[in-house]
């Protein structure tokens, strides 16, 4: 190409390797030049001042409004899992079955029944995730051990995940420690791999009384604590949580009980308990949906 002029060098056609180096690629054998990016084109600008519109629905699959709703009902569903649905009290078959469906469509922890209806529960419940507790000689736990143990029996062969038993409120009065512990080692003996929860009528207790109690069922084999105060004002409930914690084992699950109708004090309760025994757990759920609008 030495004797070649401008013009006809101008015109001649270079023709590439048959394995060129891709666009971004560094030359093989080349360590002075780094990879360089592939640019990815940005969608063309448009609207006013030249801002670039995204449009969500394409980009999630969804509208703004949708996500802030999804993600207000994620938020609500987190929290109604630390809700365990009281279903001891005495009601029907037809609005046992209602409860039953309020559980799964608000997606609860658990449903608290008696041992008889822990089966039906199970059914009901099958694959929704919702769990089913057997509440054993509720509300006072003043039964005979012979009794208590039949109902546990009964309920981890109907297929329990969890037990709620009382303390005789009258034993940690008289203080009959150690009859506490042998009556609970016996139950978590019974109960095998689920759970046992202590309940303590905090309400009725000095704190030295509660701390006793939680001390000494923390080293027969109890998961975890169900405290209860009555209507006794908000303050009381966190004392009693704080009180159990104290003599509880590290790690212990300390649930609170409460007869709230609405969403109002439910986060304060669970800033102090690990979960929450509910009475009106659905109508708390549904004020839940009219505040937030989701």
């Amino acid at each position: 190409m030495e004797n070649l002029t401008c013009e006809e060098k101008k015109k001649t056609v270079v023709v590439p390797p048959v394995n060129p180096t891709p666009a971004g690629s560094p030359i093989p054998g080349d360590p002075q030049q780094p990879a360089v990016p592939t640019p990815v084109p940005l969608p063309e600008e448009d609207g006013k001042d030249g801002e670039r519109s995204i449009d969500l629905a394409l980009l999630f699959g969804t509208s703004e409004e949708e996500l802030e709703r999804e993600f207000k009902d994620f938020k609500a569903k987190k929290l109604f899992s630390k809700f365990d649905y009281d279903l001891i009290r005495t009601c029907d078959e037809n609005e046992f079955e209602d409860k039953l469906k309020g559980a799964v469509e608000h997606c609860f922890g658990s449903v608290v029944v008696t041992p008889r209806r822990v089966a039906k529960a199970k059914r009901r419940l099958k694959g929704s995730g919702v769990k089913v507790v057997a509440a054993i000689c509720f509300p006072y736990g003043e039964e005979l051990l012979g009794v208590k143990k039949l109902s546990a029996k009964l309920a981890v062969k109907k297929g329990a995940d969890a037990l709620f038993v009382p303390c005789g409120t009258s034993q940690i009065k008289d203080d009959k420690t150690d009859v506490i512990k042998s009556e609970f080692k016996k139950i978590c003996k019974i109960s095998k791999k689920i759970p046992v929860f202590a309940a303590i009528e905090c309400g009725d207790l000095e704190r030295h009384e509660i701390e006793r109690t939680a001390s000494a069922l923390s080293s027969v084999g109890v998961k975890g604590f169900l405290t209860s105060c009555g209507d006794r004002f908000e303050e009381t409930v966190f004392q009693s949580v704080k009180d159990v914690r104290n003599g509880a084992r590290a790690g212990a699950v300390v649930e609170c009980y409460t007869e709230a109708e609405t969403g109002d004090g439910i986060a304060g309760l669970l800033a102090g308990a690990d979960r929450l025994f509910v009475k009106n757990a659905e109508s708390v759920a549904l004020d839940f949906r009219k505040k937030f609008a989701y």
